[in-house]
């Protein structure tokens, strides 16, 4: 479980905001911290829902946007997001839900998935990411 990041000294960026990300595959992970540091964001990132959920009710600063996948093995991203979605402090972080791979089909709960949040199919790359990040963290600032 990783930490927030505090800015880099040397490049004297502030930070673009806090995100959360819950895979449990640790190559997807990482690469997905390593993807939105580089582009100035803070990670918080967790291998499970519950570990999720433990770091929202502990954390200093909570995250702008939680970005999970699909089917993380103790529960899915839509039991995660109904979670979240209990408690009022967290009830507008967005979601942005990680899904399959070439050979995995569309999720059957696809339609409810968003409705609620947005959706990337794995893989993906830096630029997908990001373009969807930054959408749904303006989207997110427009409407507080």
């Amino acid at each position: 479980m990783s930490t927030p990041n505090q800015p880099n000294p040397e490049t004297d960026q502030a930070s673009k905001g806090l995100i959360m990300v819950v895979e449990h595959e640790q190559v997807v992970r990482e690469s997905v911290e390593i993807v939105l540091e580089l582009d100035n964001y803070e990670v918080m990132s967790v291998a499970t829902g519950k570990q999720a959920l433990e770091s929202l009710h502990t954390c200093d600063k909570l995250p702008e946007l939680i970005v999970s996948d699909v089917k993380v093995p103790d529960m899915g991203g839509l039991e995660l997001l109904d979670e979240v979605r209990k408690e009022r402090a967290w009830m507008r972080i967005p979601f942005l839900f990680l899904w399959g791979g070439y050979m995995e089909p569309t999720p059957p709960n696809m339609a409810q998935l968003l409705s609620v949040g947005e959706c990337l199919q794995k893989p993906f790359d830096a630029e997908q990411l990001l373009r969807i990040v930054e959408t749904l963290l303006k989207r997110r600032r427009e409407i507080n």
